[in-house]
């Protein structure tokens, strides 16, 4: 048989071969073959030879074909749906908080409000949650194991009832939020335009990169913090560049529509010591692993303890009351809300952490009980940046104690202790980056390794992480939880 190579019709590589002298149906250029050929239609090749189209040929028609289809132009048009609608939610969550917030600060009364801002929230999500109340898990367990149970009610649900936490004063973040903000637009897109459940794979992690990078601007985190959390069973690496390409464009319409976005840096001065320094954030990172998984346990024993009384609606009640005597108790209103900035003059926060302001050596033990009492009584919001506020000031405590530059280590702290908890530590390394420029990367990605080694196995969302050969549960289906993983606060938000 004599085989070769030529081009016919720009198409490249078409192998053709002269036939051997056995009856098989004769197929010309167009593919057609001749017993099944109208008479009436001419052939396109006058040639009895067989056309065949090389491996490499077979896929580049393949892909064009799935590029091209009506499914995929539509799975393309939820994706751009998505980030924009992450970013320009991101951009008006940042406004309404930094709104809220300057009231609280103005307002030192409205503390008095929680209990009842608390009950609201938790009467919004009883009305109509459903499954919202899970939260974060619902689009981790939503992006592995696809069975469209993600409404779109979850992002405005979380957007109001955040507000609610820190209208009040609350200990939460915004990072549950962001996702949360993200994921639902996502699943809302994705029943707008008709795609199947199977599309949420690809989805709700770029829904979450968006809403991640248009809140906290820092897109590089975002795509890597999405593609960690979720861990996605299918192509990482297209994973990847979805979420980073979703998180640069949220972050773009953010910055475009007025989001502004807090980047901490700091100088160091004095005579360097770097390798003492690398010896300083590994010991800071190792410390805040333990401190990962100190609060991680506390976090799911408060709201245990906070499941213990029957009705839903009466615990942030609860919660709320027993903030307002702790704040009491310390006499401060330092370790209420966000925590970025100080609530009042003096008070230690996350910016105090990098300047020449004095920083309490129990700050973050405070602010660590305010939180883990602000989550586990139902409260909405996120634990990132309460996160960043205990590692921050628990850093800088530690520098001053082991003689580095406490700026250093509040940094390496801030990044560490979010890298130990969320088990993502190439996230929170690129976070840190962002956040505190390239001169402090070395530090950081040490101290992100050693959080991460000694930080809890599972993390904040990996407790309903199940392997991919373990299928969902059925709709309606009992399944046996561990106590740890029924908590109704912290790592659901």
């Amino acid at each position: 048989m004599k085989s070769m190579y030529s081009r016919w019709n720009g198409l490249p590589h078409v192998r053709r071969h002269v036939p051997k002298n056995v009856p098989h149906p004769v197929r010309r250029l167009d593919g057609i073959p001749d017993h099944a050929r109208d008479p009436s239609t001419p052939a396109l090749a006058p040639h009895n030879f067989r056309f065949h189209l090389i491996p490499t040929q077979r896929h580049a028609l393949r892909m064009s074909s799935a590029v091209t289809s009506p499914s995929s132009v539509r799975l393309g048009l939820a994706w751009i749906a998505t980030a924009i609608g992450s970013g320009l939610a991101g951009a008006f969550f940042l406004t309404a908080l930094g709104t809220v917030t300057a009231w609280h600060r103005q307002h030192p009364r409205l503390i008095f409000l929680l209990p009842a801002l608390g009950l609201v929230g938790a009467v919004l999500y009883q009305r109509w949650g459903a499954n919202s109340a899970r939260g974060t898990r619902l689009l981790i367990e939503e992006s592995r194991h696809p069975a469209a149970q993600t409404p779109f009610r979850l992002a405005p649900l979380i957007l109001v009832s955040t507000l609610l936490t820190h209208l009040g004063g609350g200990s939460a973040g915004r990072e549950g939020t962001a996702l949360q903000l993200g994921g639902g637009i996502a699943a809302g897109a994705r029943r707008l335009l008709g795609l199947g459940p199977e599309t949420a794979t690809r989805l709700i992690p770029a829904g979450m990169a968006a809403g991640f990078g248009a809140v906290f601007g820092t897109p590089w985190a975002a795509g890597i913090f999405a593609v960690e959390c979720v861990r996605p069973t299918a192509s990482r690496a297209r994973s990847l560049i979805e979420c980073l390409a979703a998180a640069w464009l949220a972050h773009g319409v953010a910055t475009a529509v007025g989001a502004r976005h807090a980047h901490l840096h700091f100088a160091l001065t004095g005579p360097a010591h770097p390798l003492y320094w690398m010896f300083t954030a590994l010991l800071c990172g190792a410390a805040m692993g333990f401190l990962s998984r100190g609060f991680i346990l506390t976090s799911h024993h408060v709201a245990a303890t906070f499941s213990r009384i029957p009705s839903p609606l009466l615990r942030p009640v609860v919660g709320g009351s027993l903030l307002i005597t702790l704040s009491f108790l310390t006499g401060s209103r330092a370790y209420l809300g966000l925590g970025a900035q100080p609530m009042d003059p003096g008070d230690p926060s996350i910016e105090s952490c990098f300047s020449d302001a004095a920083c309490p050596p129990w700050a973050w033990a405070a602010k660590w009980i305010f939180t883990v009492v602000t989550l586990g009584s139902g409260f909405r919001g996120g634990e990132v940046t309460p996160l960043f506020f205990i590692g921050a000031t628990a850093g800088h405590t530690l520098g001053s104690w082991l003689g580095a530059p406490p700026q250093l280590t509040a940094a390496a702290g801030l990044a560490a202790l979010f890298a130990g908890a969320s088990r993502a530590p190439a996230a929170c390394f690129f976070m840190g980056i962002e956040l505190f420029g390239w001169t402090s990367a070395p530090y950081l990605l040490i101290a992100c390794l050693a959080a991460f080694a000694c930080g809890h196995r599972q993390g904040l969302y990996g407790a309903d992480r199940t392997p991919p050969s373990t299928p969902p549960p059925a709709p309606g289906e009992f399944t046996a939880r561990p106590a740890a993983s029924t908590s109704t606060g912290s790592s659901t938000t």
